[in-house]
């Protein structure tokens, strides 16, 4: 699928540096990537890929129509693939993740 001319597949996510996104009034807002290794961006975007594909299939079969789509200001999770590399676990309730300095406190849902 195409978003402005654009294929999700052709991002070469080495060269994102900043993204352009809104906030919850609609302002445009640019912001710089510092944190996110390779790696994370191009799960972001196979994420983005994915969901392109189960909304279109969707529509094609009467589940869901066009102008259902609502706008999502904060992403809440990324997706980290490999233990080790991008993530580990420091103890029970603390994960260490690339790029980010120190741990994460972790709570789990009851």
């Amino acid at each position: 699928m195409k978003k402005n001319g654009i294929r999700l597949r052709d991002i070469n996510t080495t060269n994102i540096k900043e993204v352009r996104h809104f906030s919850k009034d609609k302002n445009e807002i640019l912001s710089r990537l510092e944190v996110l290794s390779s790696q994370q961006k191009q799960a972001l975007v196979t994420r983005m890929i994915s969901n392109e594909k189960t909304i279109a299939s969707l529509i094609k079969n009467k589940f869901q129509n066009h102008g259902q789509l609502q706008f999502k200001s904060d992403l809440s999770c990324i997706p980290l693939k490999q233990y080790g590399n991008t993530y580990s676990f420091k103890s029970a309730n603390k994960v260490k993740i690339a790029g980010i300095s120190g741990t994460i406190l972790v709570k789990t849902g009851d």
